[in-house]
């Protein structure tokens, strides 16, 4: 009988989920580096604890600008925010491959959805060739996961 070595046990749990920091769908802010100190604190004084508090409080251009008013975070970075807290819907993506997305130019999962696995893998190894934002890219077959979990966001009612 032939055993697996702990390095391929580690990479069989991480495809499926059973392994790493970019599981959950949803961030506290703290752990939330995408976002400023400022902009942290002011949305902890609005009530807003959760990547998923977030996304929900600015999914409208009416609810940001409301919270624009009241966090004095600007409408157009809110913006930038919610499209963060969209992707990050997606189970894997976390903050710094949500980075690595927009720098590819996919901005939300409504572009994620549109997008081809393989070229998606291009457009983001050369964004992070650039800009050297993580040592590991996901490679096509999980960037299709993604994509097929971005479409089925896409087609939820809100």
């Amino acid at each position: 009988m032939r055993t697996r070595g702990p390095l391929a046990v580690l990479l069989l749990l991480s495809l499926f989920g059973a392994v790493g920091a970019a599981q959950a769908s949803h961030y506290p802010l703290d752990a939330a580096e995408f976002l400023s100190d400022g902009e942290r604190a002011a949305l902890l004084a609005q009530g807003i604890e959760d990547t998923a508090q977030l996304l929900a409080a600015t999914d409208t251009p009416a609810e940001r600008g409301a919270l624009a008013g009241t966090s004095g975070i600007d409408k157009k970075r809110l913006r930038e925010i919610q499209e963060v807290c969209d992707l990050l819907q997606v189970r894997g993506i976390g903050p710094k491959m949500a980075g690595v997305l927009r720098l590819a130019g996919v901005y939300d999962t409504r572009a994620l959805a549109a997008e081809d696995a393989t070229a998606l893998a291009g457009k983001m190894q050369k964004a992070n060739d650039v800009h050297k934002v993580s040592e590991v890219l996901p490679e096509p077959l999980v960037l299709q996961g993604w994509i097929e979990q971005a479409a089925s966001i896409c087609s939820r009612p809100r």
